[in-house]
């Protein structure tokens, strides 16, 4: 809560910009672009009046990127050829430990007697706690099975599988999954997701070690399962099927 009032207070308004209560029933298209559907998100909002009209005020506010802050996306809305709505986003330049992602989204529409209203929203989106459950002691690991699906793109290849016995692979894939904070629960669309992920299994080396199946999906997260029970899934980054491509001997994409 408080990274997002400090991103809102960033902002630069155009001048003679009021402060307004915040309607009972708000304007239909007064909604921004925001990043994502969370429900690890707080979304600290405000309401202004401006006496200028919606281009003036869309055209400062691109204009005005926030200290730190690098300008984002922007659009239009358009009704029977006119513009009925301006929308600006802007982004931290880098985020704060613990911050999944954060945005200054502004909507700007004609207000009723001339002018224009102004939605702020500041969203930030923040890394829940990873289960104990998911920590890796590679020293409990024999061995460690890597799955890759088939090419859904570039070259045709084949589904493979390949099991390391190594102590040094069982360590370095341990400790790359360690590192990975639990994913927000963010709703995304991705077409990289293949139809069966790529999947890394942990063989324990004695029963008092759960079986451990690490799935990530080419969009940035990875399922969890421990012994069977399924775990918060994991935000990741290209490095994890990265690293297993390269110990498959496959074309790093």
């Amino acid at each position: 809560m408080a990274y997002a009032r400090r991103l809102l207070a960033e902002l630069r308004l155009p001048a003679g910009a009021r402060r307004m209560a915040w309607p009972a029933r708000q304007p239909r298209l007064l909604e921004p672009s925001l990043a994502a559907m969370a429900s690890d998100v707080v979304d600290v909002r405000e309401l202004y009046r401006v006496g200028q009209p919606m281009s003036a005020v869309a055209g400062f506010l691109c204009g005005h990127v926030p200290t730190g802050l690098r300008p984002g996306s922007g659009g239009q809305a358009g009704r029977n050829g006119r513009t009925v709505g301006e929308y600006v986003s802007d982004a931290p330049r880098s985020l704060p430990p613990g911050i999944y992602l954060a945005r200054l989204a502004a909507a700007v529409i004609p207000a009723n007697g001339g002018g224009s209203l102004l939605r702020v929203d500041a969203q930030v989106a923040w890394y829940p706690r990873r289960t104990a459950a998911e920590h890796i002691d590679p020293a409990g690991y024999r061995s460690v099975m890597l799955t890759v699906p088939p090419a859904f793109s570039g070259p045709p290849r084949h589904a493979l599988t390949r099991t390391f016995t190594s102590r040094a692979v069982v360590a370095r894939l341990a400790a790359l999954l360690n590192g990975m904070p639990a994913m927000p629960g963010v709703v995304m669309s991705c077409p990289a997701i293949p139809a069966s992920p790529y999947r890394i299994t942990f063989d324990p080396a004695a029963t008092r070690w759960p079986r451990m199946v690490f799935s990530p999906t080419g969009c940035f997260s990875a399922g969890v399962s421990v012994g069977g029970t399924e775990q918060p899934a994991l935000t990741t980054s290209g490095g994890l099927i990265a690293a297993m491509d390269r110990l498959l001997g496959l074309p790093v994409r």
